[in-house]
């Protein structure tokens, strides 16, 4: 009697990968399991490819896979496909400050920081706890209460696609005010006797004197 000879049973398996949120999905590749003496896919001509769902716009989270496709059956085996998962995980963002503060600031003094994320998501400015007694923050203008280091947090926190960003600070720094020089004010006129404080030179007092009833002006000398 002859022999059945069956053909033996190969599975062709879909990798499992991974892929970040904006990006390219990655080649999906294969592992098979089954051959017997010492064939290969390529060896027996048994073509596969590879293909997934997943694109540069899924969102992170979202269920996708991965899958192979090719013969069912060769002349030596029987084949079974099995698919994988691609997972798509969160971007990352960045963010920087995108104005520096200017010099000169004393108390009184705004500043309107700046800051941007590579995400395009928003991102909020605040003043660190450590600065509160030496500015406010109100609707994106900084102000300065008194003189001291203001430090300034900036932060993204974050979505569905993007995780949130690491914090970044902004030191803006406000000096003490300078006080305006007094001016000089020269000794006054008596309104009265239209003179000025008597004053002495080596011991000479010049008293001054009203005028004399002919108009003339005479000052009279004394030594001390």
């Amino acid at each position: 009697s002859g022999f059945n000879v069956t053909r033996a049973a190969l599975a062709v398996t879909a990798a499992s990968l991974s892929m970040t949120y904006g990006s390219s999905p990655p080649s999906v590749t294969f592992s098979s399991s089954g051959f017997v003496a010492g064939d290969t896919t390529s060896g027996i001509g048994l073509g596969i490819s590879c293909t997934t769902t997943a694109f540069s716009s899924s969102a992170p989270g979202s269920a996708q896979s991965t899958t192979c496709s090719g013969p069912a059956v060769d002349q030596n085996y029987s084949v079974t496909y099995v698919s994988g998962t691609m997972t798509v995980v969160s971007a990352t963002q960045t963010i920087s400050f995108t104005t520096s503060p200017p010099v000169g600031l004393v108390a009184g003094s705004t500043y309107a920081p700046s800051s941007v994320s590579n995400s395009g998501l928003s991102v909020v400015i605040t003043v660190d706890p450590a600065s509160a007694g030496v500015c406010t923050i109100n609707t994106g203008v900084v102000t300065f209460t008194t003189a001291g280091t203001c430090v300034l947090d900036a932060n993204q926190s974050g979505n569905t696609d993007f995780s949130a960003a690491p914090q970044i600070q902004q030191t803006v720094t406000g000096e003490p005010a300078v006080a305006s020089p007094t001016s000089s004010v020269p000794p006054s006129v008596s309104a009265s006797t239209g003179t000025r404080p008597t004053t002495v030179h080596s011991g000479v007092a010049t008293v001054p004197v009203t005028a004399s009833p002919s108009g003339a002006n005479r000052s009279e000398e004394h030594t001390s």
